[in-house]
């Protein structure tokens, strides 16, 4: 990237002037009254104490977490080494917050032992013994943690690195690449000197680590064409996130549609798999919608009401925890419009934030349009229209028929066309009919 050719780490700002509130009492009693809730809630108590860490084991048991780059979906070898209860007594020494917030979740961390002794770190998310865990058919928490805690220091994307790692180590299984390409590391799963290496050389550039910091496409190249099979993109080029998304509908649609590729952060549906009663999904989502998490009908509003709340929460800075992204009892768009009418001395309603999420989203689909992304941007991997192969999600797919509908249906609710370009009308509805970019 531009940063990294120019060994520039990061572009810190401060700022020195004051935010004049004008209501600075209704701010207090609303802010006093949001947390307040927010601390009896079920999720905010969980958190506090285990961080999203319980995710970890919600989903090993739900067999929805890629084991071995997608071979599998439950990871058994976890029981008894990579338990959340063995994190808290061995690995945490206390519970970290970010600035103000009152949902402390996030661990300070430390390897006490064995040959990454003295490694301290912060989090971890519960991606962590999922990508550095399962993905890569490794039972050693002190490996997961050595290796999220490397890519941090290095500046790397930790799910990146993981997800290209689990692609080479399956390309190793196959017979598809050889000592010869890794230098004489063994990508056997679970190894932990290639999973630290791979690292290293990702870090420095350098063997067959560095080979795919030059991008998949160059990587395929140079190790042949029949490793594409194992590499899991979407359409926009991202790495398929460790997850079994295609036992759902709403998920893995506001997932690759995201404008920046596969991105849990900006489209991920978790509230679809909960199993909500039909009642509390509707009042969440205004609307009616189905609570089967593999029916497709309503799953494109679900889709994009969830990628206007996760808009909203970055255009605001609010943390997603704190939101219906992560816990059906959290902040929609009636609690974040309460405190900017408090900061402001504005009037917006949650109508209007959500409309202001929208004009961001089709801002932000102008610059993919103008740099020619269409509808085959909006594709999932193609392991997605494959069935499950084991376990009780057996059988379960994405049937391509039914996807192209619910693209066409989610388009249409944007207001897009079959190839998911903003129309006209839609521009001028949202007053950007003079916005340029899309013409450059």
């Amino acid at each position: 990237c531009l940063m990294g050719s120019k060994n520039l780490k990061a572009v810190a700002v401060r700022g020195t002037g004051g935010l004049e509130v004008a209501h600075p009492e209704k701010l207090l009693a609303v802010t006093k009254g949001q947390y307040d809730f927010a601390r009896k809630t079920k999720i905010f108590q969980i958190n506090s104490r285990w961080s999203n860490l319980f995710a970890w084991v919600v989903n090993n048991e739900r067999e929805s977490l890629a084991t071995r780059n997608h071979q599998g979906y439950h990871f058994r070898e976890a029981y008894g080494h990579m338990d959340v209860d063995i994190f808290l007594e061995k690995y945490s020494e206390k519970m970290l917050a970010c600035h103000s917030c009152a949902m402390h979740c996030q661990h300070r961390y430390k390897i006490k032992e064995g040959p990454f002794a003295g490694t301290e770190g912060e989090g971890p998310e519960w991606m962590t013994p999922l990508l550095y865990g399962a993905f890569l058919g490794n039972k050693d928490y002190d490996v997961a943690l050595y290796a999220l805690e490397l890519t941090n220091r290095h500046g790397l994307d930790g799910m990146t690195a993981g997800l290209y790692i689990g692609w080479l180590m399956h390309c190793w299984q196959e017979g598809l690449i050889t000592e010869k390409d890794t230098g004489g590391l063994n990508l056997e799963w679970g190894n932990r000197e290639a999973i630290i290496g791979l690292i290293e050389q990702m870090a420095r550039k350098e063997g067959l680590g560095g080979m795919v910091t030059d991008g998949s496409d160059e990587a395929i190249k140079r190790l042949g064409p029949e490793t594409a099979q194992y590499l899991y993109r979407c359409g926009k080029g991202l790495t398929q996130e460790p997850g079994n998304d295609r036992m759902l509908r709403a998920m893995p649609l506001g997932n690759v549609t995201s404008n920046r590729g596969n991105d849990h952060l900006r489209g991920r549906v978790n509230l679809e798999f909960m199993g909500l009663p039909a009642e509390v999904l509707e009042n969440i989502f205004g609307q009616p919608v189905n609570p089967d998490p593999t029916a497709w009908d309503t799953k494109a509003w679900m889709a994009t009401w969830q990628q206007y709340l996760n808009t909203m929460s970055d255009a605001t800075g609010l943390c997603k925890f704190w939101t219906q992204w992560f816990a059906p009892d959290m902040w929609g768009f009636e609690q974040p419009a309460e405190v900017i009418n408090a900061v402001t001395g504005w009037d917006m309603t949650a109508e209007e934030l959500m409309e202001i999420s929208e004009r961001i989203w089709n801002m932000e689909k102008l610059f993919n349009y103008r740099e020619g992304v269409g509808r085959e941007g909006d594709a999932p991997p193609h392991i997605f229209f494959e069935p499950v192969k084991e376990g009780a999600r057996k059988g379960l797919r994405l049937e391509p028929d039914k996807w192209e509908k619910l693209l066409d249906e989610y388009y249409e609710l944007h207001g897009w066309d079959k190839e998911g370009t903003p129309q006209a009308e839609t521009l001028k509805r949202l007053g950007l009919d003079a916005e340029p970019s899309h013409h450059l």
